[in-house]
């Protein structure tokens, strides 16, 4: 059974369209791209906190938001 967040489906919804719309808008600054993660803003480091190109939205993101592959 799926546990739904607080306000629901719509406000899973909602928060979807808003992650949407910061890549986007992020996106476009190239500087930002390839300096820090898409999902939570952190920047890159060399040792602590290295990029990774997600496999589906193909940005660059931090070890913590890659999911684990099965």
């Amino acid at each position: 059974m799926v546990a739904w967040p607080k306000g629901g489906p719509s406000e899973l919804k909602q928060k979807l369209d808003e992650e949407g719309s910061k890549c986007s808008i992020l996106s476009k600054h190239q500087q930002f791209v390839e300096h820090c993660c898409m999902r939570c803003c952190s920047p890159f480091t060399f040792l602590v906190n290295t990029k990774r190109q997600c496999g589906d939205c193909k940005f660059n993101v931090c070890k913590s938001w890659l999911l684990p592959e099965a």
